[in-house]
């Protein structure tokens, strides 16, 4: 069943212009007890305070 998620981060470090992010299934508390669906990195990232949410 296809299914999508929108969300809206901020950066964890001053002048961030990358991010790994981890796909994950499951409702479990802990990360190792879900299923992983994959990962990709995003670079590119305008450099900006840490913080900062971009408009």
């Amino acid at each position: 069943m296809p299914s999508s998620k929108s969300e809206v981060f901020s950066t964890a470090g001053d002048g961030q212009t990358n991010v790994d992010i981890n796909v994950l299934q499951g409702e479990r508390d802990f990360v190792k007890d879900n299923k992983s669906l994959g990962s990709f990195g995003l670079d590119g990232i305008p450099t900006a305070p840490c913080g900062a949410v971009p408009c």
